[in-house]
């Protein structure tokens, strides 16, 4: 982890509350389960949707939200445009083992904190998502070796320097949305922009990206696991 899991942490003062969002339903079944036997966890939710897991935070109180990374990916903007309060109090943890560099980048910029593997024993993970659940950043020891320290703010951040690094929070959103193929006045009305502004952030996107149209810049997101082909 990116500082390793503290021992394990038999004197909580409170139960953390588990999401638990995956494709597989074999693990739905049994890694919920599994987690409240150490007695600090309580998996309140399990499900294969992002939608219903939503919909689930919509009427009740979560600290951590662990998702298949593919499927967070897939549909972040779902999680802040429906919960933007909610979220405020859950963060949120991955099982990211099959995501690239780019994806890892992505992840981080919207409010990932809690990077787990598959390959996490029991006890490892059970020990990280209650420091997650506090805001700290937990990175499992078989995904570290991706992750390095900023030299000015020490926060653990992707190794790869990719082209996705050079953008905002707020240009990553708006690449989003672009290569889902919406036009500048759809993601206008989205993000309650100007028109202007959202052109000018297009602008930008393509010049660092060094990418000419839409055409492009779609292939590039597919190629890097942004959107799916």
């Amino acid at each position: 982890m990116p500082s390793s899991p503290e021992p394990l942490l038999k004197n909580m003062s409170s139960v953390v509350r588990v999401a638990c969002v995956h494709s597989s339903r074999v693990l739905l079944e049994s890694l919920p389960h599994s987690l409240q036997r150490f007695g600090f966890l309580n998996a309140v939710s399990r499900t294969t949707s992002l939608s219903e897991a939503c919909e689930f935070l919509e009427q009740s109180a979560c600290e951590v939200l662990l998702i298949e990374g593919r499927l967070f990916i897939e549909s972040p903007r779902q999680l802040t445009a429906q919960l933007p309060i909610r979220l405020k109090q859950t963060q949120i943890a991955l099982f990211a083992d099959r995501l690239s560099d780019t994806q890892l980048e992505f992840a981080q910029k919207n409010r990932v904190i809690g990077f787990c593997s598959m390959e996490d024993s029991l006890k490892e993970l059970a020990e990280s998502l209650p420091q997650v659940a506090t805001g700290q950043c937990v990175i499992s020891p078989h995904l570290l070796p991706r992750f390095r320290r900023d030299p000015e703010t020490r926060a653990w951040v992707v190794n790869s320097r990719d082209q996705l690094a050079q953008l905002t929070d707020r240009q990553l959103e708006v690449l989003s949305y672009l290569a889902q193929g919406l036009r500048v006045k759809e993601i206008a009305d989205q993000l309650r922009l100007s028109d202007k502004a959202i052109e000018s952030h297009k602008f930008r996107i393509m010049s660092r990206l060094n990418i000419r149209d839409r055409v492009q810049l779609c292939r590039w997101a597919i190629r890097e696991g942004l959107i799916q082909a």
